[in-house]
């Protein structure tokens, strides 16, 4: 292909890209009151929960869009150790996060900003001696995904953090019998969970991204036709209503870039990638809960640090912004936009 065959191609997949974003907040925007007839608007995107190293060790921040501020919930992050890999509530009252405080394996905790002031709430049957990794809440927090080693592999499994009444349990179908299941990421109505995996080629880093609908009569984990390539696709989010797939793919630049993608399941053709005009890696994509953002980190020249925390506006003809007074000149990263 030559230099301007290259170009066209990329100023076409920019457009194709866009047009499937504003269909994305124009119909992602609205969702059917329950028991009437009527759409109602999703609630705005107000929160971006993130880690960084700002201080030191990484610990859990909470941005507040509305007002531009950080909020530092208080008894969330610990003086000694690495608090990373949050998810926050639709409402800004629940965040899960990722913490190695109790050592040495890393275990999942959960922190609701109403209780006392803000204080961390006890999960029976979610942690165990061994390793559990990167939790996603629903929009109300009332469903935790997260990953596990407990059996030997990586594994998902799901907890009912609104009862609390049951140990945390693998979904039926999701898991496969080899690989690594891996940083699941459940959809804010409870109902869909994108994750990767490399059932396909166990032991290696060739990880895939995979589909799960908890509502269907046999759920299992489906490759979506299209998706994936022969480079590592992972790190996925998923829409409000399920029909939007964000992820991270090293596709680009044949393999030596990590790049964001989008895919349509309604139009299940190859996902277009994001951003192509970048030369800097993009990681972590988060949808907000009305989807007219998706944040993400990126390294992009004329940042504040390593990593920073940028959105990519969806409404807007993809406008990239950095958030105001929330990088700083350490990483910025794995944010997650409600």
């Amino acid at each position: 292909m030559t230099s301007i065959s290259r170009d066209k191609a990329q100023v076409a997949g920019s457009r194709r890209a866009l047009i499937i974003l504003t269909l994305l907040v124009v119909v992602g925007a609205q969702v059917w009151a329950q028991g009437g007839r009527r759409p109602r608007p999703l609630p705005a995107a107000r929160y971006i929960a993130f880690s960084s190293n700002r201080a030191g060790s990484y610990d859990v921040y909470l941005y507040d869009m509305s007002n531009s501020t950080l909020v530092t919930p208080p008894g969330l992050n610990s003086t000694s150790a690495q608090d990373v890999s949050p998810s926050i509530s639709s409402d800004g009252r629940f965040i899960a996060f990722e913490s190695d405080r109790g050592g040495p394996s890393t275990h999942v905790y959960f922190y609701d900003r109403n209780l006392n002031g803000g204080s961390l709430v006890n999960l029976p049957g979610v942690n165990t001696q061994q390793s559990e990794e990167h939790p996603s809440l629903s929009g109300d927090g009332s469903l935790l995904a997260f990953d596990s080693n407990r059996t030997g592999v990586h594994h998902i499994y799901l907890y009912d953090a609104a009862s609390k009444s049951h140990p945390a349990y693998e979904p039926p179908g999701l898991n496969a019998t080899k690989g690594e299941d891996i940083n699941p990421c459940i959809s804010l109505g409870g109902t869909y969970i994108v994750f990767q995996s490399n059932r396909a080629a166990p032991g290696t880093n060739n990880y895939d991204v995979y589909f799960y609908d908890r509502s269907a009569a046999s759920p299992a984990a489906v490759a979506l036709p299209n998706l994936n390539s022969q480079y590592f696709d992972g790190y996925p989010t998923i829409s409000t209503d399920g029909r939007y797939i964000c992820f991270m793919s090293r596709r680009a630049a044949g393999g030596t870039m990590a790049a964001l993608y989008l895919y349509d399941r309604q139009n299940p053709a190859a996902p277009t990638q994001l951003l192509p005009s970048w030369t800097a890696e993009q990681v972590w994509p988060s949808f907000s809960r009305d989807n007219r953002y998706i944040s993400f980190s990126s390294t992009r020249p004329g940042g504040q640090g390593g990593y920073d925390v940028y959105l990519y506006d969806c409404s807007n003809n993809g406008q990239i912004t950095a958030p105001t007074n929330l990088n700083s000149t350490r990483d910025d990263s794995e944010s997650c936009g409600r």
